[in-house]
């Protein structure tokens, strides 16, 4: 009877030792290297009381993959002689394993992988390709929190058919221009049927997803001067072997260093002929979206400048080799706070777009602002030449007369020139529209003077000229405007109309007055009601219709004296 007791006592000894020293990384239990035929008939076996008996390790756990409370640490280290390695855990008694695997260290930052492809009683491999004389070591935990009963056992066999580790492209670890939207691209791994993709800010990264593919390019809105880490593990055909790749990082940069117009990035040498490679990523909003071809929702805008030669004359601003997705919009300005001298926003999602400027200052910088469409942000190269459109625009003027405002101008030279558009706005910055058209010369050597007639002027008129050759080519004339004293109440201009979200609208008041707005259905039904403050003169408002369904409606604004003004707006 005393034997017996010695034996078990003895046994328990034993149990309590190899629980001690596997328990924890530093003292890892060593697994020998068997060959394959020998796994796993030569495995080590873990038990239910083993398993009962650990607690759980200070290293970051296995991504977001189940409990580590019962973690128990194994090592192995692989000779020149072995390329690679097969771990295998099988479990039992409903034993759900997740094995870890730390190289080199013990330390989180070590970590190069994870598998959990199975379930409870399932037989999880991992395939690593391995540096000689490198210490690897394994950390394996039940996925469910511990229960009696289970068990399982860990063979480490020499495996030089390994799947191959995809080899991480890009992007490097260092700032870069498409920060907001990265696209993290791995070259391919045979016999990978699929990969797991981890991302984020903390080292090891979170799982995000799988793919079949050997890129992803969904991830959106990245903060600046932040570091991001990711990794890419693949499965094999059969679901369960995975190679661990290490972890990468990148650092997204701040906002651009143009960002603002007063860090304005110069095109060329003086004459403003040059071109500079740029991108909107990570900028912010300066100035409140323009109305060139619509109004966009945002405008994260990056900012340029070109100065002309002792000669001015014009110009063209052109935006080329624009990535997918980025919608540019390109407004030129006089100033930082000064007049639109014009814009383009004529093509959609990855197409260029050109402004033409003629009668340009000599010695004068100009600004550009670059932003996209509804927040979009790529990359693009912007470029200005001196060989706009063949016009010479000698002066452009405007003036008023008793109930009307004459616009004037004179061109010297013009060759090929179709029609000449002339263009007003309420405030000089944003919702320009045609007003009236001129034939214009065609080809000429010889001075020419045109006018035209506005005959329903705004209290507040900004002109600009806006010139089309017959190849579809335009170019913008510097602004000029004219005030009138405000005689009767009206509603001098709505847009964007259609519009998406926000309505513009400029009331023209003798006095100050308060007014009551109404937008109508069809039908009549009154589905938006606000009062206004107007002071005397033009008066600038905007209301934001976004959560109004599709459709037509009326907008009527009535004065203190029950004056009324109806438009019919579009809700897109």
């Amino acid at each position: 009877m005393k034997k017996n007791l010695t034996l078990l006592f003895c046994l328990f000894l034993v149990l309590s030792n190899i629980n001690a020293q596997s328990n924890e990384c530093a003292t890892a239990t060593p697994l020998t290297i068997q060959s394959a035929a020998n796994c796993p008939a030569n495995a080590t076996n873990v038990s239910s009381a083993q398993i009962a008996a650990a607690t759980a390790s200070a290293q970051t756990a296995c991504y977001t993959m189940g409990e580590e409370d019962d973690d128990l640490w194994f090592s192995v280290t692989p000779t020149a002689a072995i390329g690679g390695i097969e771990i295998t855990v099988a479990g039992a008694g409903g034993y759900d394993a997740v094995v870890q695997v730390f190289q080199g260290g013990c330390a989180s930052t070590n970590a190069i992988g994870c598998v959990d492809a199975g379930i409870a009683d399932d037989s999880e491999i991992a395939n690593l390709i391995t540096v000689p004389g490198t210490t690897y070591y394994i950390r394996v935990y039940n996925y469910d929190a511990t229960v009696a009963g289970v068990s399982f056992s860990i063979c480490v066999s020499n495996f030089t058919n390994a799947l191959a580790c995809p080899v991480e492209v890009t992007p490097a670890s260092s700032a870069y221009c498409n920060a907001a939207n990265p696209l993290l691209a791995w070259s391919a791994s045979a016999g990978a049927t699929d990969y797991n993709v981890f991302f984020g800010t903390t080292n090891p990264p979170a799982f995000i997803g799988s793919v079949t593919t050997t890129s992803i390019s969904t991830l959106t809105n990245l903060a600046p001067n932040t570091t991001y880490f990711w990794t890419v593990v693949p499965e094999s055909a059969t679901g369960f072997g995975a190679c661990f790749n290490a972890v990468q990082s990148f650092t997204t940069p701040g906002p651009p260093s143009n960002d603002a117009c007063a860090s304005a990035t110069a095109i060329g040498a003086p004459g403003g002929v040059g071109s500079v490679a740029s991108c909107n990523e990570l900028a912010t909003q300066s100035n409140a979206p323009i109305n060139c071809a619509g109004t966009s929702s945002s405008a994260p805008d990056v900012w340029f400048s070109f100065t002309t030669d002792s000669d001015g004359g014009n110009a063209a601003i052109a935006v080329t080799g624009v990535s997918a997705g980025f919608d540019p919009v390109v407004e030129v300005l006089s100033s930082c706070a000064g007049g639109n001298l014009g814009c383009a926003d004529a093509g959609a999602a990855g197409a260029g777009e050109t402004v033409n400027l003629t009668a340009l200052a000599a010695n004068t910088t100009y600004y550009i602002r670059v932003y996209g469409w509804s927040g979009s942000m790529g990359n693009f190269t912007i470029s200005t030449t001196g060989t706009a459109l063949p016009m010479e625009l000698l002066s452009f003027s405007a003036k008023s007369s008793k109930s009307d405002n004459i616009v004037e101008w004179k061109t010297a030279r013009e060759q090929n020139t179709k029609i000449h558009l002339v263009q007003r706005s309420a405030n000089g910055t944003d919702g320009w529209s045609n007003i009236g058209s001129v034939a214009a010369a065609g080809n000429s050597d010889l001075v020419k003077n045109y006018s035209f007639v506005d005959n329903k002027p705004m209290v507040s008129n900004f002109y600009r000229l806006k010139t089309i050759d017959i190849d579809s080519r335009e170019s913008f004339s510097a602004i000029v405007s004219v005030t009138r004293k405000v005689e009767v109440y009206k509603v001098a201009q709505v847009y964007p109309n259609p519009t998406d979200n926000d309505l513009n609208i400029n009331i023209e008041a003798p006095a100050s007055d308060e007014v009551s707005l109404e937008i109508s259905d069809i039908l009549g039904k009154s589905v938006y009601t606000k009062q206004l403050e107007l002071t005397e003169g033009m008066n600038s408002k905007v209301i934001d219709i976004a959560n109004l369904p599709q459709g037509s409606y009326y907008l009527s604004i009535t004065n203190s004296n029950g004056v009324r003004n109806t438009t019919k707006v579009i809700k897109n």
